[in-house]
């Protein structure tokens, strides 16, 4: 770490409601993937992306883990997600549609994590 570096340990919605400091990098991998039950890190995730969207500013950079672009044999819970939500589970699965919807973004990477970068505050 470098002294310019802020880590939290803490609950993360919490923590980042909080936090009244604006970041360049957010980097969200509080609450694991259960392909059995993927609704909770899917609500954690966006949660936590709820605390920040307002701080969001050009070329911040978003990091999500356990956010697979792609699944293949989805456990039956993983499909009612799919089918339900039209998105594929994940803690980023309501935080990706957000973001295209309110800002202008370059998906940098998306395999299992995401990153995108902020590149405009308008869609």
């Amino acid at each position: 770490m470098h002294n310019s570096t802020t880590l939290l340990i803490e609950d993360s919605v919490g923590a980042l409601k909080q936090i009244k400091s604006v970041f360049d990098v957010y980097f969200f991998d509080s609450y694991d993937l259960d392909l059995d039950d993927p609704e909770p890190s899917a609500n954690h995730g966006y949660l936590e992306y709820l605390q920040i969207k307002d701080k969001l500013k050009i070329n911040d950079i978003i990091f999500i883990d356990d956010t697979p672009s792609r699944i293949n044999n989805l456990p039956i819970a993983g499909k009612a997600f799919l089918e339900n939500n039209k998105v594929i589970p994940g803690k980023g699965a309501f935080v990706i549609p957000d973001l295209y919807n309110s800002f202008k973004i370059e998906v940098v990477h998306h395999e299992y994590s995401f990153i995108a970068v902020i590149k405009g505050l308008t869609p």
